[in-house]
């Protein structure tokens, strides 16, 4: 049997340099680089694709990621479209792309061990029922993976029309709540007014009335005055006794009618302080609508979520959320179904043969059992573990056995003394007085 030499050896080896590049691929499909170097130049290749799949998984993660948090976390100072117009929000960036940093690390570490623990399948190309039932748990792993990235590179490809379609959800919910607002409002705005126009009427109605004495008392003061400049009656000018009577009642007369009314007012202030009660009042419901309304549009503003993207992506196209959301679930799930429709190959033999050599060496032995029912079981035999079981068994032995000869030989030697001076093993009696 002929046995190859170093020099064939590395004949058969690609001498291909390996690159940094070529190692972190490698890593990422979590593959030993130190069995890849011994291997032939197709298991290279097809590391450095998985490796290549399972980084690309994770930049989608990290771009999927940042732009969901930078949705969720931008301020929402105005309309969607005045917004898409605006400076880009630097601090929410930050954030934004330290939480994706962590988030992609996270999808990457867990697409790593997914494809790392794959394994090969049944070693064939071909994927069978049996296959799928082993990867099961992976690859609904990798679908839940799949669609939580999928969502937000929807959106982002489809947010022109998204962002059209909010604009006008926005609009119409503003306008909604503004609605039922001014219904809510408007019901204590008109009683507020009813009452103030019932109070402002019982005083002008005084007013009125006073006021029509006042005139009635100022015509007949007007025409007693033309009369004394002879203007009417007989022609002649002058003022007599009587015009100077008639003229001081009439004045008399309107003093009291300027006193009624003073004492009048002062009865109707309760009327005058409601009045402005009422005033306030619809100041204030005026300054609550005003707040409602601003609060309103702040409401609306904030439906611009992610999950109302979301929503609005699936509702104006369907088609391009569904064949997106394949695409990512395909780049996710591609690794784990590749690894079963690859057959097995020098790394898969290398690498099983090792970790056969290092059991080995640390005495670990693979058998297989029948149990009680017949059946095959596979195990483990910890030849290491018997061993030290076996010495501690005989180091045990070994005591038990030393621990009897030296108690043997302690037995004899005190039978001898108790020969030689029995009086001197003799309890002597308590207090001087012979108890037997």
């Amino acid at each position: 049997m002929s046995t190859a030499t170093p020099s064939q050896h590395d004949e058969l080896v690609s001498q291909e340099k390996i690159g940094t590049v070529t190692r972190f691929l490698w890593s990422c499909a979590g593959a030993d680089a130190g069995i890849l170097e011994r291997c032939p130049h197709s298991d290279r290749v097809k590391y450095q694709g998985l490796g290549g799949m399972v980084l690309s998984t994770g930049v989608l993660a990290f771009v999927s990621g940042s732009y969901a948090l930078y949705t969720v976390f931008c301020p929402k100072s105005d309309t969607v479209l005045a917004l898409s117009r605006q400076a880009t929000h630097w601090p929410t960036v930050a954030i934004a792309v330290l939480f994706a940093t962590v988030y992609a690390a996270i999808i990457f570490n867990i697409d790593r061990f997914i494809v790392s623990s794959s394994g090969s399948g049944d070693g064939t190309e071909a994927v069978t029922v049996s296959e799928l039932v082993h990867a099961l748990p992976r690859i609904l792993m990798a679908v839940v993976i799949g669609l939580c990235m999928s969502a937000p590179l929807e959106i982002r490809v489809m947010q022109s029309e998204i962002e059209a379609r909010l604009e006008l959800e926005q609009t119409s919910y503003r306008k909604e709540l503004d609605d039922k607002a001014a219904l809510l409002f408007d019901g204590d705005k008109l009683e507020l007014e009813r009452r103030r126009e019932v109070l402002q009427k019982r005083l002008d109605d005084a007013d009125g009335h006073f006021e029509a004495i006042r005139q009635e008392i100022d015509t007949q003061v007007e025409s007693l005055n033309r009369e004394v400049q002879g203007q009417v009656g007989s022609g002649k000018a002058g003022e007599g006794p009587a015009a100077r009577v008639l003229k001081e009642n009439l004045a008399n007369k309107k003093a009291d009618v300027e006193r009624m009314k003073g004492e009048e007012r002062i009865k109707l202030q309760p009327v005058v302080d409601e009045i402005a009660q009422v005033a306030t009042e619809i100041a204030g419901n005026r300054r609550e609508l005003a707040a409602r309304k601003e609060s309103n549009e702040r409401a609306s503003r904030h439906r611009d979520g992610l999950a109302e993207r979301i929503r609005i992506g699936h509702e104006v196209s369907p088609g391009i959320s569904v064949l997106l959301g394949l695409l990512l679930l395909s780049i996710e799930c591609g690794p784990i179904f590749f690894k079963m429709m690859i057959a097995s190959g020098t790394y898969d033999a290398l690498s099983a043969n090792l970790k056969l050599v290092v059991m080995a060496k640390h005495g670990i032995e693979k058998r297989i059992f029948i149990d009680e029912i017949g059946l095959e079981r596979h195990g483990e035999v910890f030849h290491g573990v018997q061993a030290l079981l076996s010495e501690e068994r005989r180091r045990l032995q070994t005591e038990d056995g030393l621990a009897k000869v030296v108690h043997e030989q302690y037995r004899q030697k005190l039978e001898r003394e108790i020969a030689a001076a029995p009086e001197a093993f003799l309890v002597p009696p308590a207090n001087g007085v012979d108890v037997r």
